[in-house]
């Protein structure tokens, strides 16, 4: 079903708030002069709060807060309609951006996605959506600016080259009936707090994808200050119509998140799992090399894929690879990612091994096609994550065929399940030493797994965006 958006016209709207709306879209003076006040004025029910979110939005530029809606529907309640308007007058439109209301399609916000470069479990999975949307979706792209308090549209294509988002034209969007899709994990403030208003006294259905709750369930793994900002995303989303989680388990931690915001009277949305793909990463160029575009040996491969964050447990795979080289086993131990945060223990500890001559090495630029190529001639992943909400790389390891040592809980093991995998308890260090001995020595385990992960029902990215769109508009 697509849906598409039109600038908001008074011949379409029915009530004298529509006309009223209209004015202020169109840059008339509807309220300058008693005369044309009083002719608008008149007849004119009191605003409900949806009304007044519009009208706020409009007269500012900038979308309101849920405090500034409250604040002004009492007031008109209060002092009335007229008083509240002559107030009201006194706002500014910011600068001379014109200031487009749309109404009636679907708008995407995917301020993160277009505004960096950075490959995140999260960007991977915006960009392969928006990929698939833009082929056979109608949809609007909307990115924030600095102050996380306008929304503006950028140029499709922008989730995979940010520069087009950057020189955008700076049109002001307000979405009016629409329904507006959250696709990335937000935990600005300012802009949560528009969301989360957005979602609550708006016109818009609103939905987003539920990646995971573990600044929650494992805040001890997070980054500083991120279980505290990811309270603010939890209240927006609270507010919101549907979450489509990215895997069973997700699933279940946002239902039971749901089930305890009821005691605060909220009913919360709707959730779904809809499961990533197994797909292999795009991009496959047979013609790259990732040993040598790594500067590799022609030791047998490991790969971690992932940041270096805490919850990654990539102290643990640095133990027992040092454990493994101190046995006489020969390979080399290939970490790829970057974002890290509270990463300074893996960075120190990283550097002693360098310095001890052991063969590893982390790389936080490979392009997706040298990362593609790294998976395939490894002879093996590791990926023992404390907590995810999908764990990408362990799908995206399989898909390629490779075997994967990864842990029993969770959406890791609802991926590996189906086979290709050996699975461990991820804080027992000798469970993942044993693992990765076994896979390195036993030719017909690894074997026996490939197999297994060829044979996966692995789905594609093009179902899971229709389904994820079925959902959330549909």
């Amino acid at each position: 079903m697509n849906r598409t958006p039109r600038i908001l016209d008074s011949g379409k709207l029915d009530t004298h708030w529509g006309l009223l709306h209209h004015l202020l879209v169109a840059q008339s003076s509807p309220l300058t002069g008693a005369a044309a006040r009083a002719a608008l004025i008149e007849g004119l029910p009191s605003p409900s709060q949806r009304d007044v979110w519009l009208m706020l939005a409009v007269l500012d530029g900038a979308l309101p807060n849920s405090r500034q809606v409250i604040e002004w529907h009492r007031r008109i309640r209060a002092k009335g309609l007229p008083a509240a308007l002559a107030a009201l007058a006194g706002h500014r439109r910011r600068s001379s951006h014109v200031v487009r209301v749309i109404s009636g399609g679907v708008v995407v916000d995917a301020h993160h996605t277009v505004s960096t470069a950075l490959s995140t479990g999260i960007q991977r999975v915006v960009r392969n959506v928006l990929d698939r949307w833009q082929i056979n979706r109608e949809f609007t792209l909307l990115a924030w600016d600095g102050d996380y308090t306008t929304l503006r549209e950028v140029p499709r294509g922008s989730h995979r080259d940010p520069a087009l988002s950057a020189h955008a034209p700076h049109a002001i969007v307000i979405p009016w009936e629409c329904d507006y899709l959250l696709p990335e994990l937000a935990v600005e403030r300012p802009r949560l707090e528009r969301i989360q208003a957005l979602a609550e006294f708006s016109g818009n259905t609103s939905g987003v994808i539920g990646f995971d709750l573990v600044p929650i369930t494992s805040a001890e793994t997070a980054g500083p200050g991120m279980p505290a900002a990811f309270s603010e995303n939890l209240a927006a989303v609270a507010r919101m119509d549907k979450v489509a989680t990215i895997s069973r388990s997700a699933g279940i931690e946002y239902s039971g998140w749901r089930v305890m915001i009821e005691s605060a009277g909220l009913v919360g949305p709707v959730i779904r799992p809809i499961e990533l793909p197994m797909e292999p990463i795009a991009d496959a160029d047979p013609t790259i090399d990732a040993r040598a575009a790594l500067g590799l040996s022609a030791s047998p491969i490991v790969v971690c894929v992932g940041s270096h964050e805490p919850r990654k447990n990539h102290l643990a795979v640095l133990h027992a690879a040092e454990f493994l080289w101190r046995a006489g086993h020969d390979f080399q131990l290939v970490f790829c990612g970057g974002n890290a945060w509270n990463s300074e223990l893996f960075t120190e500890r990283l550097n002693e091994l360098r310095n001890l001559g052991r063969p590893v090495s982390t790389h936080s630029r490979a392009s997706d096609a040298v990362l593609n190529s790294l998976i395939r001639v490894a002879r093996f992943s590791v990926f023992p994550s404390l907590n995810e909400g999908y764990g990408l790389p362990v799908a995206e390891s399989l898909a390629a065929g490779t075997p994967v040592v990864t842990s029993r809980f969770g959406s890791m093991a609802e991926i590996g399940a189906a086979g290709g995998t050996l699975l461990v308890d991820p804080r027992s260090d000798g469970e993942l030493i044993e693992a990765m001995q076994r896979m390195l020595v036993d030719d017909e385990l690894v074997e026996r797994l490939e197999a297994e992960a060829l044979a996966h029902p692995h789905g594609s990215w093009a179902d899971y965006a229709d389904e994820l769109w079925e959902f959330l508009v549909g």
